[in-house]
């Protein structure tokens, strides 16, 4: 008999998971990216898009952004399976930013980093900005 069940962690927005965009896909598919950055301090288990440590998470590929406060869902591709673990958070100042932290990023500068930023928030980065990055693992994919 056919597994009949599709797999759907993390359908919507505000769940635990890593959400990534439709050019960050490849890395992932790859399996070469191994951190991402994100806007503000969400190093904080109270912070707004905080991500906990060492718990198995889903990675949502988006099709279509959403917009939350015009209540839009995102548009997802299929749940894949793709699923990593948050090893390390670090929080620094986009001017404090090295070549190194870029490493496993997918992103070879910092304006690479902040035009990618840009592109997801919509809000200029300046040296002053806080960034959170998230380095993690792979973990075996999740079937059912």
């Amino acid at each position: 008999m056919e597994n009949s069940s599709i797999l759907n962690r993390a359908g919507v927005y505000g769940d635990k998971a890593f959400w990534v965009r439709p050019e960050d896909k490849r890395g992932f598919d790859k399996k070469e990216t191994t951190s991402v950055f994100r806007l503000n301090d969400r190093s904080k288990e109270s912070s707004s898009g905080n991500i906990p440590m060492h718990i198995a998470l889903p990675v949502r590929f988006i099709e279509k952004p959403g917009d939350p406060s015009k209540d839009v869902d995102a548009v997802l591709y299929p749940d894949d399976g793709t699923t990593v673990e948050i090893t390390g958070c670090t929080v620094t100042s986009f001017a404090n930013i090295s070549k190194d932290d870029l490493s496993g990023s997918g992103m070879k500068t910092k304006d690479e980093l902040r035009n990618h930023l840009f592109g997801i928030y919509k809000t200029n980065v300046n040296e002053k900005t806080l960034v959170t990055r998230w380095d993690f693992v792979y973990l075996p994919k999740i079937t059912e």
